[in-house]
């Protein structure tokens, strides 16, 4: 889809920094145990040192007003702190998280992580989101053209929790290496379904280090958790220290560090 028909004002372009770290691993002194947690299309970079990528987004937010608790089929047409937050991270972690990797993200919204992964140089990428929202789907594939992706990126319709699940989708998960997830835990009755096909996507995919799942969570309720559902699924959740991602200049999107004061990042693997 164009840009034609689009607000102008619903066009963004994000800048970041990608490929500062390259050996593969996050820091142990960033993580700690979650008890039980008409431009001209870009062009895949190869991030071997650090290097401006830039993303470029439309969010079709025209019906926002009508989205409540009940109907939440339009939140995933603008740009959330928490997905600033995680892109902050697969820009820093690019050169080992996203190159020739396949990169699945749930709930994926306008699709600002797994897009810029795929600028990153990710192999294959595979935007998921709900199948009951239409705008959510044109939404992403809107930005998967913006981008140039068309030919290594792809929204697909997955519903949490959903284990009886075609072929095709089997076929799908058995190649994923970096699932990605910005704010899916919003909804209580969700926490499980989401946790549920992480689950399963882990298992399709092979060894316990074969996959990782990376998710921000926008703390709202000092009373909800996932920590007591980990186990059931057999996962084990590190939280990785933000302040870096935070604080450090280099990352050029346009959000403060006060849009992430009650975001937090983890690190999700299956049990050893």
């Amino acid at each position: 889809m164009e840009a034609s028909g689009i607000d102008a004002a619903a066009q963004r372009t994000l800048r970041f920094v990608c490929g500062c770290r390259t050996d593969g691993i996050v820091p142990e002194a960033s993580c700690r145990d979650v008890e039980t947690a008409a431009e001209p299309p870009s062009k895949r970079q190869r991030v071997g040192e650090s290097s401006i990528v830039e993303v470029r987004l439309v969010e079709l937010i025209r019906d926002l007003d009508s989205a409540n608790d009940d109907n939440d089929k339009h939140y995933g047409l603008f740009v959330w702190p928490s997905a600033l937050l995680l892109s902050r991270f697969v820009a820093r972690e690019a050169s080992w998280l996203c190159r020739d990797k396949v990169v699945l993200e749930l709930g994926c919204g306008t699709g600002l992580p797994s897009i810029l992964a795929g600028l990153c140089g990710a192999g294959k990428v595979y935007l998921t989101d709900r199948a009951d929202a239409a705008d959510i789907q044109r939404n992403a594939e809107a930005n998967i053209k913006r981008n140039g992706l068309e030919t290594r990126a792809a929204f697909i319709p997955l519903a949490w929790g959903d284990m009886l699940i075609s072929d095709e989708l089997i076929s799908i998960f058995r190649g994923v290496q970096v699932i990605l997830a910005a704010d899916c835990f919003y909804q209580s009755q969700d926490f499980e379904k989401v946790l549920a096909t992480v689950a399963l996507i882990f298992r399709c995919s092979g060894g316990p280090a074969s996959c990782k799942f990376f998710f921000t969570y926008q703390l709202r309720s000092i009373s909800r958790s996932i920590a007591p559902l980990l186990a059931r699924w057999g996962l084990t959740a590190k939280a990785i220290d933000k302040s870096e991602l935070v604080s450090d200049s280099s990352y050029v999107d346009d959000s403060s560090a006060r849009d992430f004061d009650s975001v937090y990042l983890y690190e999700v693997q299956r049990q050893h």
